[in-house]
C-alpha cells in the first residue's frame, strides 16, 4: 500500500512521488485512482498522479475496467492528478487511433508521458505529434540523443529488472537539466528494504561516474 511505501521511502529522503497507478486502475478503474489520492493525504508522502491512458493496455485483456476519454477528463477534476500518464499505445498514436488521440486532447496543456521503446526515425516524429514530451523506455544512447535532440525529456530508468543507467550515464553526464532519475515503478519490496529507492538511483549514477549534484 501507499502507506507501506512511504514507511519505508521517506526516511530515505524522497517526500514526493509522480505516479502512474495503471495496474491499480486496470482492477478498480477511477475508484482505485480516488483510494490512492485519498490514502496519501493520510501519510507524509506527497503524491501527484498523472491519469492511466491505457486501462486495459490492449483489447485483448480482461481487465476490470476501462478508463475512456471522458473519465480521464472527469479525474482531471481531481486534486492531486496534474496530467497523462505514459501513452503505451504509440501504435495508436502513430496510426491516428481516435480513442487514443481523444485521450490525448482530453490533457489539454497539461504534461503527456510517453512509452516507445525502441522509436526512431519518422515513427518516432509521428509519435510526438500528439504533444508526448518524455520517454524512460531508452535502452542506447543513440535513441535517447535522437530523444532529445526532438525535445523529448529522457527518464533515466534503474530499477529492480529494468536497468538502463550504465548505457545512458554519457547522456545523463552531457544533458542532466533534460534527463530524471527514475525507477518506473520497477522496484521490488526486498530491494526497497535492502537498497533503497531513488537514493540508491542517485548512488548508482555516481558510482557510473556522474557527478553527484547532476544526478542530484
Amino acid at each position: 500500500s501507499l502507506s507501506e511505501f512511504a514507511r519505508v521511502v521517506v526516511p530515505r529522503g524522497t517526500t514526493c512521488v509522480v505516479e502512474d497507478p495503471h495496474e491499480i486502475a486496470n482492477v478498480l478503474g477511477v475508484r482505485g485512482v480516488k483510494l490512492l489520492l485519498n490514502e496519501s493525504r493520510k501519510t507524509p508522502l506527497k503524491l501527484y498522479i498523472m491519469a492511466p491512458s491505457c486501462v486495459p493496455s490492449t483489447n485483448m485483456e480482461t481487465s476490470g475496467a476501462v478508463i475512456d476519454a471522458g473519465e480521464i477528463s472527469k479525474m482531471f477534476g481531481l486534486s492531486g492528478v496534474i496530467g497523462l500518464a505514459e501513452v503505451m499505445n504509440f501504435h495508436g498514436v502513430i496510426c491516428g487511433d481516435k480513442k487514443v488521440w481523444r485521450k490525448i486532447r482530453a490533457a489539454g496543456d497539461r504534461p503527456v508521458d510517453g512509452h516507445s521503446p525502441g522509436l526512431l526515425g519518422r515513427e518516432l516524429n509521428a509519435y510526438l505529434l500528439g504533444g508526448i514530451g518524455s520517454d524512460h523506455e531508452c535502452t542506447s544512447e543513440e535513441e535517447a540523443l535522437e530523444k532529445l535532440r526532438l525535445g523529448m525529456w529522457v527518464m533515466v530508468r534503474e530499477g529492480s529488472a529494468a536497468r538502463n543507467l550504465r548505457a545512458l550515464k554519457g547522456v545523463v553526464s552531457r544533458y542532466p537539466h533534460r534527463c530524471m532519475l527514475v525507477t518506473d515503478g520497477d522496484r521490488t519490496p526486498k530491494d526497497l528494504v535492502e537498497e533503497g529507492y531513488l537514493d540508491h538511483v542517485i548512488r548508482r549514477a555516481v558510482e557510473e561516474g556522474v557527478d553527484v549534484v547532476d544526478a542530484i
